[in-house]
């Protein structure tokens, strides 16, 4: 059996998983990390599963949610096939500790991707993507990925990064909330880490990890990022992520 191991928040890093998966054949299971009520005792992995475990890149890391709920998952020895999502800047060293905490739960990492995605804070950074000449790339990668698969041989010595991992940043940006707010609760009820009170959806604690998830998922788009701080976002992701990035496999 496939399953989908995936944290996407605003679905960039999902749409890149299955644009990848869609290439292959088989049952598919998916493992939600972003559910606010993940529970580790649904999620069975055997030795004969193949997972493909999706996460984007924050500031060249794993989400800290993403390694405390993978923490909670044996692999069973599974195979893994481990993907990093970004939006066109960089992931550094992402995926390198992806692959290394999967392996620490007993997951066999036979393939690793760094993917391109449109940007989550800054939408107008890599606008689009993944556009057709992704998905036709993508399409090549599964067919690799299928062949690695049936070979059962190992990566972990070509996927990229750096030790020690680079020091991990802290989301300082406040998310606003306009009058447009109609007090529905989905935000709360869709934010991965509880950081929206149920009772004050106005509200945002400091325990937000910036995913994103609450402003994408506003039917009235009344939750917003600080707009002097969204254009020191864009000005700086210009200079860094202004020039197309390419996908890129390891096998």
């Amino acid at each position: 059996m496939y399953i989908k191991i995936i944290f996407s928040p605003t679905g960039g890093t999902e749409k890149c998983t299955d644009l990848l998966m869609n290439g292959l054949s088989g049952e598919t299971k998916t493992v939600d990390l972003k559910d606010p009520a993940f529970d580790r005792t649904n999620v069975q992995i055997s030795s004969d599963d193949i997972c493909f475990v999706g996460v984007p890149s924050y500031g060249g890391r794993v989400p800290e949610l993403c390694i405390s709920r993978l923490s909670m998952i044996n692999g069973n020895g599974a195979g893994a096939v481990a993907l990093t999502v970004y939006g066109n800047r960089a992931q550094e060293d992402t995926l390198l500790e992806l692959t290394d905490k999967l392996e620490e739960r007993g997951f066999k990492v036979i393939a690793g991707a760094a993917l391109i995605a449109e940007h989550s804070i800054a939408r107008n950074i890599a606008r689009g993507r993944p556009d057709e000449e992704d998905r036709q790339q993508l399409k090549d990668y599964a067919v690799q990925i299928q062949k690695k698969i049936e070979s059962r041989s190992y990566c972990k010595q070509v996927i990229p990064g750096n030790y020690p991992y680079k020091k991990r940043g802290s989301f300082s940006m406040k998310i606003k909330v306009s009058d447009q707010c109609t007090t529905c609760g989905i935000c709360a009820a869709v934010c991965p880490i509880g950081a929206i009170p149920a009772s004050k959806p106005q509200e945002t604690l400091n325990s937000c990890i910036g995913c994103m998830r609450c402003i994408s998922a506003c039917p009235t788009h009344a939750r917003a990022l600080d707009g002097k701080m969204m254009l020191a976002v864009e000005t700086m992701l210009k200079l860094t992520a202004g020039k197309r990035k390419d996908n890129a496999l390891y096998l």
